[in-house]
């Protein structure tokens, strides 16, 4: 065999192995509620307060009750503390604006009772949280829209958390 056909096959076997790969990729990627679960190393970056909470919704009312606290700048939160988040229901992922009425959007991060991971600041009043929104990141267009994200907890979520690295 010419030397050309064994790099033309070798080449080829490499490019086939590269497509699997990938392949293997998509299909063992994990996925929160249809998406690729994907945690926001900008918004944990900037966020005061990082908690595992149990978020649960009685009578129109949310109490998320602190499970585990993985941050905090400063402050005094522990875990079995009750505390005030203010716009959980603005969670979801980022979505481009547009003028179309009927266009959907996003579904909500908060999709029931259960354990999330919530990237918080603190406000104002005492013991009174809100979820940090997405920063501007670089080569963001003007016009997306940056909502606050939450994230279920699961081990895929606190791998990926935990490779982000938090400054002490």
């Amino acid at each position: 065999m010419k030397p050309t056909a064994v790099r033309l096959l070798l080449a080829g076997a490499l490019f086939a192995a590269w497509i699997g790969y990938l392949g293997y990729q998509v299909l063992t990627r994990p996925v929160s509620a249809g998406q690729p679960l994907v945690v926001s190393r900008p918004q944990v970056l900037v966020s005061d307060l990082d908690v595992v909470a149990e978020v649960s919704s009685t009578e129109g009312a949310v109490e998320v009750t602190v499970k585990e606290v993985l941050y905090q700048r400063e402050g005094k939160v522990k875990v079995g503390d009750t505390i005030k988040v203010t716009n959980l229901d603005e969670c979801r992922a980022p979505h481009q604006e547009t003028r179309e009425k009927d266009r959907p959007q996003p579904p909500l991060d908060w999709t029931g009772n259960g354990p999330y991971l919530l990237p918080l600041r603190h406000r104002f009043a005492a013991n009174e949280y809100e979820v940090v929104p997405l920063p501007e990141s670089p080569g963001r267009r003007w016009d997306w829209t940056r909502p606050p994200r939450i994230y279920r907890d699961n081990p895929e979520t606190r791998a990926q958390y935990h490779q982000i690295g938090k400054p002490e």
